[in-house]
C-alpha cells in the first residue's frame, strides 16, 4: 500500500449517516430525561474530593461562596454534573468541550488585533467529550439564573417573569445552537477555523434574529463594559504607588507577597518556565517585561482554594505595566464522567487548559501558556484583564436574559464546529425542535436537582461537616500558599 500523509476523510454522506446513527445511541427526545440513579455519588463527597492539593485555609471561603445560592452551587459543582451526565448514554459525537459552559463563562474580550469578540472564556475543565454535555450545562444555567434573586425583580410577579424567562432562555439557547451548527456545517473548513464573533459578525447575525434591536443593545453594553476593563484599569485597581513605584495593594481578596522569600522564589521559577515555553514571537514580547511584584488573588467560586497569583511586570518605563495571572489547575471535573484520553495531546493539566482554549477559540489570549515546573502544581499564565466583560445575570431583564442565551448558543455552536464534525452534529440535531425541547426539559429537571443539592450543601455547613468563612487571615494564607506550592 502506498504511503500517505493525509488523514482518512469521511464523505459528506458518511458524516450525515454518522450523525443520524447517533440518534440510536442517544435519541434526541431522551435528552429530556433526568432521574438520579440509585448509585448516584454524594455531591458533597465529590466536591470534597476536589479539595486535595488546594490551600486548606481557603476552603471555608470556597464553601461559603458555593453555598450562597443554587446558581452559585452550580458554578462551583461542575464535577457533580459531570458524574451525573456520565451515568447516561451519550451521542458519541465528540468535540472539545468547554467543560463548564454556564452563562457566566461567556462574554466580551479583546482579541490580539484589539477587536472586541464574544466567546467562551474559561477552559479550566476542558476535555474532549460528547457535544451535548456543554449544551445541557449551558441551558441549565439559564434556568437557574432565572430563579436567582434579582435586585430588579423584587415583587413576586417580577420573580415569576424572570423564572419564565430562564426557562425560555434554555429553550432559545438550544434552538440557536442547533440553527448555528447547521450554518457552520455548510462553511468551508478554512472559513470556519478563522470565524469569530466580533462586533461586525454579531451585528450581521443579529439582523436575522428576533428582537435584533435588543441584541444590538446587548452588544453596546458589552462594548461599554469592555472599554472600562482594560489592562491599565487592572493596574489602577490592583496596585498603589509605594516609593515612586506601583506595587500590589493589600485588600479583602488580594494579598501582596512581594519579591522576597521562598514563596516568591518558587513563583519566579514558574515565570521562568513560562517564558522558556513561549513561542518565539510571544517570548520576544514577554521578555521585554521584568517581574517586579507578586500577589495572590481569590477568584471565582469553583476555583477558590487553587493558588492564584497575580504578577506585576514592568516594561521600558515605570508606567509601562502589565498584570498577568498565574493560575493553578487540577484534573478536569469532567473526568468524573468521562474516561481519561488514551493518548492526550497534553502532559499536564495546564497543558490541557491551554490546548483546549487554543482549539476552541479563534482568538486565544496571546499571553496564554503553561508555566509548569517539575515537582510543583500545574499552572498556566494568562492576562488578568484585557477588555473582558460579562453581564451579571441577576441584573439582566427577562428579555435580555433570553437574548443573551441566543448569543451564548450561537458562540458555543461555532466553538464545537471548530473541533468536532459539524455535519454529523447537524444531522443528529435535525431541523425539528425535538432537540431544543428535550434540552429545555432536561434543564428544568436538572435545575431542581441542583436546588436540592445546594440545600444539602448548606445543611452540611450548618451541621459542621463543612467549615464556612467569608474572610481569611493574611498570615495563615501566606503560610498555606507556601505549603501548597512548595
Amino acid at each position: 500500500m502506498a504511503a500517505t500523509s493525509t488523514p482518512a476523510h469521511l464523505s459528506l454522506e458518511q458524516r450525515i449517516t454518522l450523525g443520524r446513527a447517533a440518534r440510536e445511541h442517544r435519541p434526541r427526545a431522551s435528552l429530556a430525561t433526568w432521574r438520579a440513579p440509585s448509585y448516584r455519588a454524594d455531591p458533597i463527597d465529590l466536591l470534597i474530593s476536589q479539595e486535595a492539593g488546594r490551600v486548606p485555609v481557603l476552603l471555608p471561603l470556597r464553601h461559603a461562596r458555593t453555598s450562597a445560592s443554587p446558581f452559585a452551587f452550580y458554578r462551583g459543582s461542575a464535577i457533580v454534573m459531570a458524574a451525573d451526565l456520565g451515568s447516561m448514554p451519550t451521542s458519541g459525537l465528540i468535540v472539545q468541550l468547554n467543560g463548564d459552559a454556564h452563562l457566566g463563562n461567556f462574554g466580551v474580550f479583546r482579541a490580539p488585533d484589539r477587536r472586541l469578540v464574544f466567546d467562551g472564556d474559561d477552559f479550566d475543565e476542558t476535555m474532549a467529550g460528547p457535544f451535548e454535555w456543554d449544551v445541557l450545562r449551558l441551558a441549565t444555567s439559564f434556568v437557574l439564573a432565572g430563579l436567582a434573586k434579582s435586585p430588579t425583580a423584587s415583587s413576586s410577579s417580577a420573580a415569576r417573569a424572570r423564572a419564565s424567562a430562564g426557562r425560555k432562555a434554555a429553550l432559545v439557547a438550544a434552538a440557536t445552537y442547533r440553527a448555528s451548527v447547521r450554518d457552520n456545517a455548510s462553511a468551508p473548513e478554512l472559513d470556519l477555523w478563522f470565524a469569530r464573533e466580533d462586533e461586525g459578525e454579531l451585528r450581521a447575525w443579529s439582523r436575522s434574529e428576533p428582537r435584533s434591536n435588543r441584541l444590538l443593545g446587548d452588544l453596546a453594553s458589552g462594548k461599554a463594559g469592555a472599554a472600562t476593563a482594560t489592562a491599565r484599569s487592572a493596574v489602577d485597581h490592583f496596585t498603589t504607588r509605594m516609593g515612586g513605584q506601583r506595587l500590589f495593594r493589600d485588600g479583602p481578596l488580594l494579598t501582596r507577597i512581594g519579591m522576597d522569600g521562598a514563596l516568591s522564589e518558587s513563583i519566579a521559577r514558574a515565570v521562568d518556565a513560562y517564558r522558556a515555553g513561549l513561542a518565539p514571537d510571544r517570548a520576544e514580547l514577554v521578555n521585554r517585561y521584568e517581574l517586579i511584584d507578586i500577589g495572590h488573588k481569590v477568584v471565582g467560586v469553583g476555583s477558590v482554594g487553587l493558588p492564584d497569583f497575580v504578577l506585576l511586570l514592568q516594561g521600558r518605563s515605570r508606567d509601562d505595566l502589565l498584570i498577568l495571572q498565574l493560575k493553578g489547575t487540577q484534573a478536569s471535573a469532567l473526568q468524573a464522567g468521562l474516561p481519561s484520553p488514551a493518548s492526550p495531546a497534553w502532559t499536564t493539566d495546564a497543558g490541557r487548559v491551554v490546548h483546549g482554549a487554543r482549539l476552541s477559540q479563534a482568538d486565544p489570549d496571546v499571553f496564554l501558556a503553561p508555566a509548569d515546573v517539575p515537582g510543583a502544581p500545574s499552572r498556566y499564565v494568562r492576562q488578568l484583564r484585557d477588555g473582558k466583560w460579562a453581564p451579571d445575570p441577576t441584573t439582566l431583564s427577562p428579555g435580555r436574559l433570553v437574548d443573551f442565551a441566543r448569543m451564548c448558543g450561537h458562540s458555543l455552536a461555532r466553538s464545537h464546529a471548530r473541533t468536532g464534525d459539524a455535519v454529523a452534529i447537524a444531522a443528529y440535531l435535525g431541523r425539528s425542535s425535538t432537540f431544543d425541547t428535550a434540552v429545555a426539559n432536561f434543564a428544568r429537571r436538572y435545575a431542581d436537582q441542583v436546588t436540592a443539592d445546594a440545600r444539602d450543601y448548606r445543611a452540611a455547613i450548618t451541621k459542621g461537616r463543612l467549615a464556612s468563612a467569608t474572610t481569611v487571615e493574611r498570615s495563615a494564607l501566606l503560610a498555606g500558599l507556601q505549603a501548597t506550592v512548595g
